[in-house]
Order: C-alpha cells, then structure tokens, then sequence
C-alpha cells in the first residue's frame, strides 16, 4: 500500500483506540467468546493440557482467533487478558478496511470516497461493537471481503499470486469460523468455472487447482493431526456436529451457529458491486461505482445487521443467578464442569469460601472421581442449544440434560441449566447419607 493508504490504517487505529477508550471508563462487556478464548490462551501460556485441547479440540473454537491474541494476553490492561482480543480484532480491521480502499480506488472511486466508505465500514455498528467486545465476528467478515477481492482479481487478471492470496485467505477463515468451509466451496465453484470458459491447458487448470486447495487442505489436516497426536482422534474436533440434531432446522443450524453471515455477506456486497460497475460501465465508473457501494455501506448502519456473535443466550443470562445459588448452596462441595462453560464460571465464581471448581474439557468419571476424594460432587451441564451442544458433557451424555445417567442423581434445575449429583460410594456419600438419616 502507498503512504495515503498507510495514513488511513493509521487514522482507522486511531479511531478503535478513542472507542476503545471510551469503553475502558466504562465496566467493559467482553463477549462469551473473548472469556473463553483468554482462558484457553492462558492455559497454553502455563502449560496446561486442557488449553492445547481447547486450542484443537472444538470444531466451534476454531483456533486462529487465540493464536493471534497470545503475544498480548500477559500484557497488562487495556492490552492483556481479554483486551488482547479487542487489539487484535482491531489492528485486523483497521488493516482490512485499507485495503478494501484500495480495491475502491482500483475500481474507479476517487481516492477521499474510497476512503470514506472504509471508514464507515470499520466504524459501523456491526463491525465496532464486536470488536470491543473481543468478537472475531469482524475478522471473520472482513476476511471473507479479502477473499471476495482476491478471487475477482484473479479472475479479471489471472494473476497466479491473487489467487494464491485467495487461497490463504480461505485458510484463515476456516480457521477463523468452521463456517468458512462454504466459502472455500464457493470459490472453488468459480475457480473450475473460471477454467471452463477459458479453456485452459490440463497442465494449466491442475496447476492452478493445486495452488487454490493447498492451503485449505494442509490446515485442515494439521488440525487433524494435532487432534491425533493429544487427543489421540483425528477427527476428535468434530464430534459436537450431530449432537441433539434431529430436526432439519438443527441441521441447518451448524451453517449460522455463531457466525455473522449477513455482516460478511454486506461487506462482500461492496468490492462486487464496485467491480460489476466497473466493468459494465467503464466510461462512468467513478460516478456509478458510488451508488451501489454507498448502498451496501449504509445497509451495515442502518441497523438491520445483527451481530450474532453479540446475541445473548438464555443460558447467558441465567449463569450468574446459577453460579450465585452455587457458592450460596454448595460451600465445600465440587462443582464440575466439562467444556468451555468453565472458563466463564471460573470468572463468576469469587474467592469467598463457596464451592470449588474442577473444570476439564474433556469429561472422565474416573478422573473427576479421583480428584474429588471425599467431598460431594456435582456436575452443571447447559442445555444442549446452539455453543453448548460442543460442550463435552453434552457431546459424551447428549439426553443427560433432560435424564439421569447411571452414576449421577438430580439436585436442581433452572430452565437452561441442571445440576445433578455424582453418586459415589466413598466418605463422602457416606456422610451425607446418615446425616439425611439422622434427621
């Protein structure tokens, strides 16, 4: 990029940072995923086994989001901890919507309103709120904008690099939400497309097929095989994708579950309709190229884009009131949770003498028992909806929200939460057994 362009990622930074600011006065509201990502983040940093785990091991969580905050998460606040997510959301969309700039400006738009409409983009609400809250929402909309320009640059100029660039940046969506396998579908559709019509050579076309799946492919067989090499399963990671499906509709699910699809398909409406234009109106291309990107621009303001990432669940809600009954009720017992809930229970549950936490990601009996000797253990699993179906718990015992398995017990219920008791045969269960006889 040239120095005008280097000027506005440095002004769109500038801009994150006074909002960023702004929300600092304020008790900042970090996203359940920012919570999440930082706990596995921080178990990686101190050697922790359930962090390499929940770096690899959910399909949901998908990884490169934590990779790109650990360098920050040690540094204090506002860079630290879950800000980490808010800098490296920041700097990404700051740098993205420069480069959208320039793709306007390629495509005829003066300089100043190719500059405009990348500052629009980056301070619209469904761009600016998740990102101070520590949503990858943004990085996943803007990337898949990245990919949109690459592959029309190919296909206008057939450039091998551009499509290089596409391919890599198919990558880091897949890594960035599991969603972003449609757009390597999708691309990959216009690719052997693009090479019917042009009738390219067969060395040509499986030169060009080689260069386009390669990065996809090796990412998504690293992933299986750091799946392999700890968890022992290579296909471990997406084991949560038919748990508690039986509808059509819960099967449709696993194609918007947590992913912005109208933000990344608003902000993909901008570099096409600015190269449509481009093409079917070269001679007026400065002054028609501005209606339709402006339309798309202002369709990301207008407020009919919503933030999935930022939606609030039930079980959300309801988590504070549960974890507040929990140190209430359960002073001295364990409370066990298996999968990401824990790290938000972990934040919720104050060092006041109430219930202990033991939080795996991956539920073993055996091990929960051996770790828990003679004191009373209770399992909070969350209704098997939306994230909460790629929770553990959920994903080994998927009716045990609604029944009991052999080894636990009920004790209490809330609309989106249960508790039940792990039965065990020890001094535990023995106390508390002729103290309920004695009364």
């Amino acid at each position: 990029m040239s120095r005008r362009w280097m000027l506005l990622f440095l002004l769109l930074v500038l801009i994150g940072a006074a909002a960023g600011r702004t929300a600092l006065r304020r008790a900042p509201e970090f996203s359940r995923e920012a919570v999440i990502r930082t706990g596995v983040a921080n178990d990686l940093l101190i050697g922790e086994a359930r962090g390499r785990q929940g770096l690899i091991g959910s399909l949901y969580w998908a990884p490169l989001p934590t990779l790109l905050a650990m360098p920050l998460i040690r540094l204090p606040a506002p860079f630290g901890g879950e800000w980490a997510f808010v800098v490296m959301a920041m700097l990404a969309a700051a740098f993205l919507c420069a480069f959208l700039a320039v793709w306007l400006r390629r495509t005829g738009l003066p300089a100043l309103a190719a500059a405009a409409v990348a500052t629009a983009l980056f301070c619209s609400p469904p761009i600016l709120q998740p990102l101070l809250q520590g949503s990858s929402a943004p990085l996943f909309g803007l990337l898949t904008m990245a990919g949109v320009i690459f592959l029309l640059h190919w296909w206008e100029s057939g450039e091998l690099r551009s499509l290089a660039y596409l391919s890599l940046t198919v990558m880091l969506v897949m890594l960035t939400r599991y969603q972003g396998a449609l757009l390597f579908l999708l691309a990959l559709a216009v690719v052997l497309l693009h090479l019917r019509l042009s009738r390219k050579r067969p060395h040509y076309a499986e030169a060009t097929l080689t260069v386009f799946v390669t990065p996809p492919l090796y990412a998504l067989a690293t992933w299986a095989v750091a799946n392999w090499l700890i968890m022992g399963d290579p296909f471990y990671f997406l084991r949560g994708l038919a748990v508690n499906r039986q509808t059509g509709s819960d099967w449709l699910a696993l194609l918007t579950d947590g992913c912005d699809w109208p933000c990344a398909l608003c902000l993909s409406l901008v570099p096409l309709l600015a190269w449509l234009v481009a093409r079917l109106l070269p001679q007026q291309r400065a002054l028609w190229t501005r209606l339709p990107v402006f339309a798309a621009a202002l369709l990301l303001w207008s407020g009919k884009v919503e933030c999935a990432s930022l939606r609030v669940t039930p079980a959300d809600r309801e988590l504070p009131q549960v974890v507040s009954y929990l140190n209430a009720e359960h002073q001295g017992d364990w409370i066990v949770v298996a999968g990401y809930r824990g790290y938000e229970v972990a934040r919720l549950m104050r060092d006041n003498g109430g219930a202990g936490l033991q939080h795996s990601l991956s539920f073993y009996l055996d091990q929960v028992l051996e770790r828990t000797h003679s004191r009373r253990v209770f399992l909070l699993i969350p209704q098997p909806q939306g994230a909460d179906r790629w929770e553990d718990i959920n994903m080994r015992y998927p009716d045990l929200f609604d029944t009991d398995a052999t080894f636990t017990s009920h004790e209490k219920s809330w609309p989106h939460w249960r508790l039940v008791r792990i039965v065990r045969l020890d001094e535990a269960d023995f106390s508390d057994i002729i103290f309920r006889e004695g009364r």
